[in-house]
């Protein structure tokens, strides 16, 4: 019981201690659902100042063969503008971004640009 109360004391003193983040890495799951559902897994890296955020994201899809589904993968860069303060509990940003994409299914190959657009909130 005593290690269980000092256990909280210890998460309670770092919880309200906490201090923003100047940095990030997200390890992530998904799904592609088209032409067939097959699991995405990715990472990204971001790190941000007051204003403005950049991450830097790779995601891999597997390729489906009885569902000729390709194999997908990405590698995005994206810049994050965002309020100097949280407007009551929210944040709004946009994001713009840019990268590169492989799709591979059995020989045939093709590689491109991607880009994205966003916006939305912090919670």
């Amino acid at each position: 019981m005593r290690g269980l109360r000092v256990g909280m004391l210890v998460l309670g003193i770092a919880l309200a201690t906490a201090a923003p983040t100047w940095a990030d890495v997200t390890v992530f799951i998904g799904a592609n659902t088209t032409p067939a559902n097959r699991a995405v897994r990715g990472t990204s890296v971001g790190f941000g100042f007051l204003l403005v955020s950049f991450e830097l994201e790779y995601a891999s899809t597997s390729d489906d063969d009885i569902a000729a589904a390709p194999a997908l993968k990405v590698v995005t860069g994206n810049a994050l503008l965002q309020t100097p303060i949280m407007i009551h509990g929210f944040q709004p940003y946009v994001t713009a971004g840019m990268g590169l994409y492989r799709e591979r299914l059995g020989a045939h190959s093709d590689t491109g640009f991607a880009s994205n657009t966003g916006a939305g909130v912090k919670v």
